[in-house]
């Protein structure tokens, strides 16, 4: 039950980065901002994106993925439990603070 746990944090955590990489090359939000970095750079909420949410979303993916193999790599339960506690905590501490919460959730339906 504990490596089913880790494992649909893993996968869904690579299904949203997926939709989040798939979203970037359609969305005219990061096309403006790979358009003219310099401009994005300046913008707050343009800077967000480029700066913080995409960097510490793929930290996360990382962070979960090396949590699950060192929790397999464990001695024993007790061990296994604390590296998986740890490192999916802080991966998911990291996807919370980047994500958008100043932005509407259906920008123009509100």
């Amino acid at each position: 039950m504990d490596r089913r746990a880790g494992l649909f944090l893993s996968i869904a955590l690579d299904l949203q980065v997926t939709l989040g990489v798939v979203l970037a090359f359609v969305s005219p939000l990061i096309q403006n901002v790979l358009f003219d970095l310099r401009a994005a750079v300046e913008a707050p909420h343009l800077r967000f994106f480029l700066v913080e949410h995409l960097p510490l979303m793929l930290v996360a993916l990382v962070l979960v993925h090396a949590g699950s193999g060192l929790a397999r790599a464990a001695a024993d339960d007790r061990m296994m439990h604390r590296r998986a506690a740890l490192m999916y905590t802080v991966a998911v501490v990291a996807v919370v603070v980047a994500i958008p919460w100043w932005r509407p959730i259906l920008p123009g339906l509100v």
